[in-house]
């Protein structure tokens, strides 16, 4: 899979968990979850590299405790594994 079908995946898997996916122009460098009055939102930054857009939507989704009911490609599962143990730390 390669990391645009990627954020659209994460995008979806976002989506199933009830927050609201916003793609908009930020900084290039922002991006990830917030809430907004209360409720959770994933902004993807339209000005960020790739890279960027997928680690900060993993990092964010990550945070989410219904993820883990939800089906997860392995290799999706392990990063968000790794960015769970790297915050333990």
């Amino acid at each position: 899979m390669d990391e645009l079908d990627l954020l659209d995946q994460l995008a979806a898997l976002a989506e199933e968990l009830g927050v609201q996916v916003r793609r908009e122009p930020i900084d290039g460098e922002s991006g990830g979850l917030c809430r907004l009055k209360g409720q959770p939102v994933l902004f993807i930054d339209t000005l960020a590299d790739l890279g960027t857009r997928v680690q900060r939507s993993l990092e964010g989704l990550a945070r989410l405790p219904g993820i883990d009911d939800h089906y997860l490609r392995p290799d999706v599962r392990e990063r968000i594994d790794r960015i769970r143990d790297a915050g333990q730390s």
